[in-house]
């Protein structure tokens, strides 16, 4: 695997450092006005567009797991509201939305015309049971979708006007749930009591733009074509087709697949250069919304409870080191506050951990960590070494944590290594299995709110990026009183303290940020573009459906 691994990239270089260089193309830029949608001419049908594809579960509304997976259920599935390029939100299955003056009634008028894929129509009806249905049966990961403290209830005034009303002001309520929450037919789901295991052809009929041909679980391949009997018209892109490829570089170089997105790994300059320089190909790129984290399990007490100890292994790292040989320089460190810069609500006077082994040195000593036996690992206070478990998922480079392991061990701390497949990790890292966890995910462009499902005492949250054992009071006050604060000055100031406790508490480490690349084929579609704060709720990738559905930035 690894020569084989070796060989793709050394040919991927031999071609980028061979490449003849005509004039270079211009990257895509997402903020490029379009024309008014009115007077922009229909753009051309793209009968097949084929992507990297990969496994991440049966995309119905339960089945799925991870951004990626929304992602493949949101082809089949709709939400009231959506984004665009701008980041906006947009009408979708909602037409009109209004909020009444305290913040608590919401009203939206529901598009006329929409059926569910086996030819039912949509009704408020089905509206009022998706909420009440997720309420009664959370979703495994994807929490956003069923949050009963929020909702007070939702009731149908009429076949196409929905209210729902909140039991508090819920600032992110657009942002975190009415464009998330994939509506379900209640014709169907009313029947189902298993969700999770519900894989009947049933449970993929949405009102969403495309039908789902086929599903391979253990290729990860996935086929889907456009829905003509969507409501704003057949889908631009008539077919998708998600393929296994082993190097996408070359698989997009040779016409295999159409584009390619490094979110999470990087591509080294040279190929990235290529690219830009081949007329065939434009490359996006977007500051990173994706994060890799050392996460401490604070629930299994020494030596994870203390604060200094926490403090000092921050120290112990070298993030610049870290992004300059992982990333090759192409993405940002860690910032203790969590939220990258990227992110508008990204608190600039948080300052990081600089490198500083002594300081690391001390602050141990001074948590009572000491070298009693001379034999080069620290103790705990009754004795035992202070040997520790790393669990990472080999679905990304393990060099991270072999330099966290060299790192620490510079320190007096012994790291052992346990590297697991993405399942494995994310279900440890959900049950809290792990002393120290190294866990990828992006969603950091979104609304801060998430911030609360992370870190707060008080989450419902069992998803694999919540933090185990930590609790802060004040940050838990912050956290919740943030997300029933309207004024956007007065929740940007709590968002703030919120960044500043975290970055001095150190529950987590934020490793890096890699910067985004997106490299696509303009002669197969050339509207490619990062959604601004990420859609579905803060998923950073350019598989926007708008997209797919238009092929434009803009307009329906």
């Amino acid at each position: 695997m690894m020569r084989r691994y070796i060989l793709g990239w050394l040919a991927v270089l031999a071609w980028a450092l061979g490449a003849c260089a005509p004039p270079p193309m211009a990257p895509a830029s997402p903020s490029t006005p379009a024309a008014d949608a009115e007077t922009e001419p229909s753009p051309s049908p793209v009968q097949v567009l084929r992507l990297r594809g990969g496994n991440f579960g049966y995309p119905s509304p339960y089945g799925f797991f991870r951004g990626p997976g929304y992602t493949r259920m949101s082809f089949l599935f709709d939400t009231l509201i959506w984004k665009d390029a701008s980041g906006e939100f947009i009408p979708w299955l909602a037409t009109a939305w209004e909020v009444d003056p305290q913040g608590l009634l919401w009203t939206f008028t529901l598009r006329e015309g929409v059926t569910w894929q086996d030819g039912t129509p949509f009704r408020a009806e089905d509206v009022v049971f998706t909420f009440t249905y997720f309420a009664e049966n959370p979703h495994p990961s994807f929490p956003l979708f069923g949050q009963a403290e929020v909702v007070e209830a939702v009731d149908a005034v009429d076949e196409r006007t929905v209210q729902i009303r909140l039991a508090r002001p819920y600032a992110p309520f657009l942002a975190r749930m009415v464009s998330v929450v994939p509506i379900l037919p209640k014709h169907i789901w009313e029947k189902v009591a298993d969700p999770v295991q519900f894989r009947d052809e049933a449970a993929l009929v949405g009102t969403g733009p495309y039908r789902l041909v086929s599903y391979d679980q253990a290729e990860g391949a996935y086929l889907y074509e456009a829905n003509e009997d969507f409501w704003a018209g057949v889908p631009c892109v008539r077919r998708i087709e998600l393929i296994p490829v082993s190097e996408p570089p070359l698989a997009l170089r040779e016409g295999q697949i159409h584009a390619y997105s490094s979110v999470v790994r990087v591509l080294p300059r040279e190929v990235v250069a290529a690219f830009e320089e081949d007329p065939r190909f434009r490359v996006l790129a977007a500051p990173g919304e994706w994060n890799l984290v050392l996460y401490f399990n604070l629930a299994r007490g020494e030596p994870f409870q203390s604060r200094q100890f926490r403090q000092a292994v921050a120290h112990a790292l070298d993030l610049q080191t870290m992004v300059d040989q992982v990333l090759l320089g192409d993405g940002l460190p860690g910032t203790p506050g969590w939220l990258p810069p990227a992110n508008p609500w990204h608190n600039p006077d948080v300052q990081p951990y600089p490198y500083d082994p002594e300081r690391a040195n001390r602050l141990l000593d001074e948590a009572g960590y000491v070298d009693r036996d001379g034999d080069g690992v620290r103790e705990l206070s009754d004795g035992r070494p202070l040997r520790l478990e790393l669990l990472f998922g080999n679905w990304f480079s393990p060099r991270p944590a072999e330099m966290i392991q060299r790192w620490l061990a510079d320190v007096g701390i012994q790291v052992v290594l346990q590297s697991v497949d993405r399942t494995t990790s994310d279900q440890r890292t959900a049950q809290g299995q792990y002393e120290m966890a190294l866990v990828g995910h992006g969603g950091l462009g979104g609304d801060p709110s998430f911030m609360e499902r992370v870190f707060s005492s008080r989450s419902r949250s069992r998803g694999f990026n919540r933090v185990h054992g930590y609790a802060n009071p004040r940050f838990d006050e912050l956290a919740a009183q943030q997300n029933v604060t309207v004024d956007p000055e007065l929740r940007r100031r709590m968002v703030y303290e919120m960044q500043e406790i975290l970055a001095q508490d150190v529950p987590v480490i934020p490793l890096y940020y890699p910067n985004r690349r997106h490299i696509f084929n303009a002669q197969v579609l050339d509207a490619w573009y990062f959604t601004p704060g990420g859609y579905g709720g803060g998923i950073p990738m350019a598989w926007n459906k708008h997209l797919f559905v238009t092929c434009r930035q803009t307009g329906m």
